[in-house]
């Protein structure tokens, strides 16, 4: 004879939600519009700048060498370019501008902001005041006096 459920206990489902394989109960169901691996099991993809900055091998000038695929496309392009393909030499100018425009941004991030400039200077201007009131109340004090002579 099949024991009783305990009264106290709470029930997984009502009467009318089958509960079991395939079916979790409603609570723990997808949502719409909810998502639970929106990339899926590989994960993120990559930005470009990290697929650039991948290191590979190639041979150059009879040696091999490890280079980036970025610096890799670049000397694919130089080489074609060299041979008179007017199309690689546009192409490696484009990137030649591109790189020396992200250069010129990146130092550009070295200034301050208006904000970062205004608190910097009131924090000067603190710093110098307070120097200035030690030094109008500074007399000479000894640390240490010097013991006197017996005579």
């Amino acid at each position: 004879m099949p024991r009783d459920p305990r009264p106290d206990a709470p029930t997984a489902a009502s009467d009318d939600e089958k509960v079991g394989y395939g079916r979790p109960p409603s609570q723990f169901r997808i949502q719409p519009g909810e998502t639970r691996n929106p990339w899926g099991r590989k994960g993120r993809p990559k930005s470009r700048e990290d697929f650039l900055d991948g290191k590979l091998s190639m041979r150059v000038d009879g040696r091999v060498v490890k280079v980036t695929r970025d610096e890799a496309i670049d000397h694919f392009l130089f080489e074609a370019a060299s041979k008179r393909n007017v199309s690689a030499a546009k192409l490696l100018e484009q990137r030649r501008q591109a790189r020396l425009a992200r250069s010129s941004q990146a130092q550009n991030t070295d200034t301050l902001l208006p904000e970062e400039e205004a608190s910097l200077l009131r924090a000067v201007g603190r710093r110098l005041r307070t120097l200035d009131r030690e030094t109008e109340d500074d007399e000479p004090v000894e640390d240490h006096p010097e013991p006197e002579a017996d005579p």
